[in-house]
C-alpha cells in the first residue's frame, strides 16, 4: 500500500527518519491508469492502462513480509516513481 503522501519524483532525496539506520528497497512495475474506472469488465481492463513505469518500494525494515506495518511503508516520499512512463501501446 502506497498512499498519495508516499509518491516522489525519480531522483528525489529520501529522508531517513530519526532513530532509523537503514531502509528496505524493492523494485516494482507500476501501471499508470489513464482514466477514471469503476466496475470495468475484465475484457476491457487493459484499455484503461495508459502505460508502465518503475516504482521504488521503500520501507523501514520490518519482520513480516506478508503483513508489514503500514506505518513502516507509508512514509512521506517512500515511493519514488519514474523517470518516464512507457505507453501501453509500446508493450
Amino acid at each position: 500500500m502506497k498512499p498519495h503522501n508516499t509518491l516522489a519524483d525519480s531522483g528525489s532525496v529520501l529522508r531517513l527518519p530519526a532513530g532509523n539506520e537503514s531502509l528496505e528497497v524493492g523494485a516494482a512495475l507500476g501501471m499508470v491508469i489513464g482514466r477514471t474506472a469503476c466496475r470495468v469488465p475484465l475484457d476491457q481492463a487493459m484499455d484503461y492502462i495508459a502505460g508502465y513505469t518503475i516504482v521504488n518500494d521503500v520501507s523501514l525494515p520490518h519482520d513480516s513480509f506478508y503483513r508489514p506495518s503500514v506505518r513502516l511503508k507509508a512514509r512521506d516520499g517512500f515511493c519514488p516513481i519514474g523517470p518516464c512512463v512507457t505507453p501501453s501501446t509500446e508493450i
